[in-house]
């Protein structure tokens, strides 16, 4: 996730800054095919591999995101390649007393199988797992715990390009534990790069890029982490039927240890916190 930058350009940042200490809003409905990729740092710049990774085999994962909603669907949560069940929909529907959970498979022969289930209890502050689930949070890290709810209200505004696209940036450096028991500051940078402003409508996310500095190691060893969200993007409102049990479907009491609860864990992030501030979105 990155960008070129003119003398127009500057102008145009200069007065932005000047007008706006916080990012704008964001599109919180929306269809899209997420494509990630990710480089590490033992050969230097990850962003490199990572790119290279995005344009020629990205991990994909299908995602309907309603915020308003307080309800989500997606396909590989744990962004693997090949996806490991691709015929699945995890669908989490948090409007629902108690929260749901409902996977639904297609299968070979055109017809579909569903299961539900009330969504698991996740960590509460004090680090017990007996606290209701809450929108935000699915298992562990998601795209839209830390990158929508945590990091992205905290960002500064880097560039504008000449089009009018917009990149803001968070630059947070936490001190964090090594194995050795000693703690080291690690730099970490969330980026956004937002698609220009249109009429009456909030900005839409074209891609988010997470990195991280590896201590002792030159400034330009970084791990990184890229999401793109660009591909069959559509705003929303998200269909309702996509909430719903497919036609002629009854869907059956689902069993825990059959869903892909571990897939959940996405490798391409270190595990995150629940969202903390919904009234950022108002």
């Amino acid at each position: 996730m990155r960008v070129p930058f003119v003398s127009t350009a500057l102008i145009e940042l200069v007065m932005v800054l000047s007008t706006s200490s916080s990012p704008p809003p964001i599109n919180l409905q929306f269809y899209t095919e997420i494509h990630a990729a990710n480089g590490y740092a033992h050969g230097g710049d990850g962003c490199v591999p990572a790119l290279a990774e995005l344009s020629s085999d990205p991990a994909v994962q299908h995602v309907w995101f309603d915020y308003l909603a307080n309800r989500f669907g997606q396909t590989n949560p744990g962004f693997a390649k090949p996806a490991p069940i691709p015929n699945v929909t995890y669908i989490a529907l948090f409007d629902k007393s108690p929260p749901m959970e409902m996977d639904v498979q297609k299968l070979n022969n055109g017809k579909f199988e569903c299961e539900t289930e009330p969504l698991p209890d996740i960590p509460c502050p004090n680090g017990t797992v007996a606290c209701p689930p809450v929108f935000g949070w699915w298992g562990g890290f998601n795209f839209f715990t830390g990158v929508f709810g945590m990091y992205y209200p905290n960002t500064t505004l880097l560039s504008v390009d000449e089009d009018k696209s917009e990149i803001w940036q968070w630059e947070w450096v936490n001190p964090t534990l090594m194995p050795n028991g000693s703690y080291v500051n690690i730099t970490r940078n969330f980026t956004y790069f937002l698609a220009p402003p249109s009429k009456n409508e909030n900005r839409t996310v074209k891609r988010f890029q997470w990195t991280q500095g590896i201590p002792g190691r030159p400034n330009n060893n970084r791990d990184c982490f890229i999401f793109d969200y660009q591909t069959n993007y559509l705003p929303g409102p998200v269909d309702p039927s996509r909430w719903l049990p497919p036609a002629n479907t009854t869907c059956q009491p689902g069993r825990r240890e059959s869903l892909s609860v571990p897939a959940r864990e996405s490798s391409f992030v270190p595990r995150s916190v629940l969202l903390t501030n919904p009234d950022i979105f108002s």
